[in-house]
Parts: structure tokens; sequence; C-alpha cells
């Protein structure tokens, strides 16, 4: 997994340091030839020019504007990589692509994710490879785990639908057993005696 240190936004500051530190190097006078300024007058006007170049750097160069350009860098190297994982396309035909206005916690689109990034020869589009794979990886396992427990919810609700009846067994079961005080022991006896009717009549 890339370190911080290998993020676009850091790698492209430490560049854009390197370079302001290469500008803020002081001028070295050379030695001045026949009929030139004096070597102390040529000093002395280097001395000052290197300390007004090192404060202008100070002032145009801050920390907070050298964060400032790596971000844009940064938004603009997205931009770019991003069509080549996320197509827009036009209409409402699913072509098994991911869009950019697709939601990636769907299990649908995680399904449509590439399996590994398209990396350029750098290192940090080969850092920014690693990382996609392990977080797809990530996201299939994830995937994974939340459709088997879909499965299990939907067992369990219709496990509970099919055991609905029962909630109030004083009502749904108790009436229905032969019990001396039940309903269905009283509609049983009533059976008997009327058999028994029938039965002395016809013999």
């Amino acid at each position: 997994m890339a370190s911080n240190s290998n993020t676009v936004i850091a790698l492209k500051t430490n560049f854009l340091r390197t370079q302001i530190r290469t500008l803020s190097q002081p001028l070295e006078p050379k030695q001045p030839g026949p009929g030139e300024l004096p070597e102390s007058k040529v000093k002395d006007a280097v001395k000052e020019v290197n300390r007004r170049m090192r404060r202008h750097n100070r002032i145009v160069y801050p920390s907070v504007a050298i964060r400032h350009v790596a971000e844009q860098i940064d938004n603009l190297y997205w931009q770019a990589g991003a069509p080549e994982i996320y197509l827009e396309t036009s209409g409402a035909v699913d072509d098994g692509v991911v869009k950019t206005n697709d939601d990636i916690s769907l299990d649908e689109n995680i399904a449509k994710l590439p399996e590994s990034w398209q990396a350029e020869d750098d290192i940090e589009a080969e850092a920014d490879a690693e990382s996609y794979v392990e977080k797809y990886q990530r996201l299939q396992e994830l995937s994974a785990r939340r459709a088997a427990l879909a499965e299990k919810i939907a067992r369990y609700r219709h496990l509970q639908h099919l055991l609905k009846p029962l909630k109030e067994p004083n009502q749904t079961v108790q009436p229905n057993l032969v019990t001396r005080d039940a309903a269905l022991g009283s509609e049983l006896t009533k059976m008997r005696t009327l058999g028994l009717r029938v039965a002395a009549r016809v013999g």
C-alpha cells in the first residue's frame, strides 16, 4: 500500500520545493577582468541580489502556495485518469461499465469495476495501481459478505412469515387443540352426540 509520502500531492509538493530551492541558490560572482568593476563592488551587488532573491522567493512561493499548486496538479491528474475507468455514456442502457455518477457502494456497480488500474511507467502511477488493486479486493470482499448477509436476512424473514400465525397462540393455536375447554373439543362432543342419535334412529 502506498504511503502518504507517495501520494500525488506529496510528490508534487516535494518536486516544487526542490525547484524553488534551485532557484534560490545564491549567485556566485566571477572574478572581474581588466577594466571591470572592482571585486568588492561586484560582491556587494551580488550579495544584495541574493538577499532580494531569497526575500522574493519567500513571498512568492510560501508553503501554502506550493500546497495549492500541488493540489491543482492532483485534481488535474485524477481528471485526466478518470476516463480510463469511468466512461460516460448516453442513454439508460447498462453496458457493464461504471460511469461517473454511479454509486460505487452498490453491488451491481462494484461488480463492474475493472480488476486492475492501467498504470503508466512512473512511480506515482504504480503506487496508485497497487492502492487500487488493494481497495478493489477489499470492495469485492465486503460486497460478497453483504450479499451473504442479505441472503440470510431473506431466509429469516421468510421463516418469520411462516411463523406469523403462531404469534398469538392463545387465539390461533389454542382454539384448535382438543382440550376440555377448547372450542374444537366442544364441537367434537356435539358431533359424537349427533352420531349416537343418528345411530339410534337407524338401528
